[in-house]
């Protein structure tokens, strides 16, 4: 676990690795600091919304970006200070999406089909020859050439279904990016207004 606490007003750093000791200390952890940073990429991002979701903060909740993919980075990149992001807007009201039983909220995007089939690959490899680089779109040709079967999907919005035959890809987008810089919506960013695309 990576932690460093700066002298002067209590600002805490924390790294990918301290997320797992985070997830159980979360609300005694924060509620420690004036200022709390988040540093990583989509991935760091997605388990800390998750850990924290309902949380009120009473400090400064920042992201600095240091992931591969940045892509929620690349919808609030306009909104940066000081090579920050305030999270506060955008953690507040989040969607929530069910898939074999798990629920789990999203800040930039859910992705079903040959896109999470390579995602899966690359945590994978990533846990198990940690230090890695992990090539993504190397691991999406394989499984289009070789491997990956399209399957049939009902979605379920707002408690009404809808199934769809020979499905490669869904995407429900919360950002416009997904994919390391791959725009599926031009419409920015919004963290007010509740609505999704799904793609």
């Amino acid at each position: 676990m990576k932690i460093r606490v700066i002298n002067g007003p209590n600002i805490n750093l924390l790294g990918l690795r301290g997320m797992m000791w985070l997830a159980s200390n979360t609300t005694s952890f924060i509620g420690k600091y004036d200022y709390f940073f988040v540093s990583g990429g989509d991935g760091t991002l997605n388990h800390f919304i998750n850990d924290i979701y309902g949380y009120k903060f009473n400090c400064k909740l920042s992201f600095a970006k240091c992931g591969t993919g940045n892509d929620f980075y690349r919808d609030v990149e306009d909104k940066e200070e000081d090579g920050r992001i305030n999270l506060i807007p955008y953690i507040t009201r989040l969607p929530l999406i069910k898939v074999n039983g798990i629920q789990r909220r999203f800040l930039n995007c859910a992705a079903f089909g040959i896109d999470g089939e390579t995602n899966y690959i690359g945590e994978k490899i990533k846990k198990e020859h940690p230090g890695k680089n992990v090539n993504y779109t190397s691991i999406a040709i394989k499984l289009l050439l070789c491997s990956f079967k399209p399957r049939n999907v009902t979605v379920e919005v707002d408690g009404i279904k809808f199934f769809y035959k020979h499905v490669w890809l869904a995407s429900t987008m919360n950002g416009r990016y997904y994919g390391g810089g791959i725009q599926r919506q031009t419409a920015a960013c919004d963290a007010e207004s509740g609505q999704l695309l799904l793609a």
